[in-house]
């Protein structure tokens, strides 16, 4: 367990099993997806204090393939949590779905996610997004000081720790009903 964030871990562990209920069977399967990429987010908010503070002009003293582990696996991140929130859209669309009453809230998640997935999965442009916000180029890592982000247009940047912020916030939503 993640020593720095074992509080936060703890808390994802917890909503992780929220979606454990009896009826909700055909996502259970989701519940060690969502405590392992806890761990990662739980990781990844570590080295985000340790890069976040840093100017690129830093990273000259640091070994370089740190940088890109730490900015490959909040890529990962991404995709894997915009995959969990996409199945469970699915599974909320479904009128006796426990999950019904939160599908906008999960749609919304899922929306902040796709921002940033679609470009980054498939190397083109959002159509949703495409012609919002001045979005002109496919995102690239960036450091800032909350840690790393991509720029997705002239004044956009998402971050993993926002979209980190969104996800826990639909958990607990969802922990609560």
């Amino acid at each position: 367990m993640p020593n720095s964030q074992s509080k936060r871990y703890e808390e994802w562990i917890k909503l992780s099993h929220s979606i454990g209920r009896p009826g909700w069977n055909e996502i259970n399967f989701l519940i060690p997806i969502i405590q392992h990429l806890a761990r990662m987010d739980c990781d990844l908010d570590a080295q985000d204090k340790i890069f976040g503070g840093m100017r690129e002009r830093e990273l000259s003293g640091y070994d370089p393939s740190l940088f890109d582990i730490y900015a490959w696996n909040s890529y990962i991140w991404v995709l894997v949590s915009y995959e969990m929130v996409r199945t469970l859209s699915s599974y909320a669309k479904e009128v006796e779905s426990p999950l019904y009453k939160k599908l906008s809230l999960i749609q919304n998640t899922k929306r902040a996610f796709e921002e940033l997935r679609i470009p980054l999965a498939k190397h083109e442009l959002a159509e949703r997004f495409s012609g919002k916000r001045g979005i002109k180029v496919i995102p690239w890592p960036i450091l800032m000081p909350g840690g790393v982000g991509w720029r997705i247009g002239e004044q956009r940047v998402i971050s993993r720790s926002e979209l980190s912020m969104v996800l826990f916030d639909l958990f607990t939503e969802i922990s609560s009903s």
